[in-house]
């Protein structure tokens, strides 16, 4: 052991002139750097009882070096802050930007469906009123057929009456010539009424059917038409309330990123 080296060092830290360098026979070994001033020209020899720049104890730089890290890590921990709360700005605004976008597009969907409704609507009545003109067509028909049934029945009739009696030689009595055209007469006029009664309330019944159609299918266009307008009313309202929370929510955030620092977001 050198005595000599061990007997300079106990002399240095009796005396705060003295250098630990000095004491270590003037750099026999790596000196460390000045933490208070690391590029000093000092050669990183630290004067022992010497007070530091930033401290009045003999650990004072090491408190500043401290205090700096801390210093940088509040400062990037206030940088996160800020910039997640701008990202849930950014975010909200994006999603603002479309709101009158996608309020264009639902009411447009909404038409839309009111349209295909609405023309669904007209075929199916078109159909009805073709079925019934077609139940019209064939009434018409059936009671013509029906007249012409009633005639045809008259005259074969009187024809068969007609010649019993020509076959009992009566043809030219009062029978032949009266009573038998009566009865014919009465029995073909009860049948063509018949076919007259038939014929009409089938055509009171196709009327009915119109009329009941009609008011059906007018009564269904309004059910859609309510129905188009309380939607568009209850979508815009859904739109309207989404967007104010979207509003409410980025003040919030932006509220908080002013908290933390940040500059003003509006």
């Amino acid at each position: 052991i050198n005595t000599n080296i061990i007997g300079s060092a106990a002399q240095a830290v009796g005396d705060t002139g003295f250098y630990i360098g000095d004491a270590l026979n003037s750099g026999s070994a790596p000196q460390p750097s000045n933490p208070w001033n690391p590029g000093s020209d000092n050669s990183g020899t630290v004067v022992l009882g010497e007070q530091s720049p930033a401290s009045t104890d003999n650990f004072g730089g090491y408190g500043s070096y401290q205090a700096q890290s801390q210093a940088n890590a509040d400062a990037q921990a206030q940088a996160d802050e800020q910039a997640y709360y701008q990202d849930q700005i950014n975010y909200l605004n994006s999603i603002l930007g479309g709101v009158q976008g996608r309020l264009g597009t639902g009411l447009s969907n909404i038409k839309n469906t009111f349209d295909r409704t609405s023309s669904d609507i007209n075929d199916q009545e078109s159909k009805t009123n073709r079925d019934l003109q077609i139940q019209r067509d064939n009434n018409t028909a059936q009671k013509q057929s029906g007249i012409t049934s009633v005639d045809n029945f008259a005259n074969s009739s009187y024809n068969s009456l007609q010649r019993l009696l020509a076959g009992g030689n009566a043809g030219r009595s009062s029978v032949g010539r009266e009573l038998i055209p009566t009865l014919v007469s009465r029995a073909a006029g009860t049948r063509r009424q018949g076919v007259f009664d038939t014929a009409g309330a089938n055509e009171r019944g196709i009327d009915i059917s119109q009329a009941d159609a009609t008011d059906q299918y007018m009564k269904t266009r309004r059910d859609a038409e309510t129905e188009r307008l309380a939607r568009e009313e209850s979508f815009k309202t859904g739109v309207a309330q989404q967007e104010q929370d979207l509003y409410g929510k980025r003040y919030d955030a932006g509220t908080k990123m002013d908290m933390a620092g940040g500059a003003d977001w509006r």
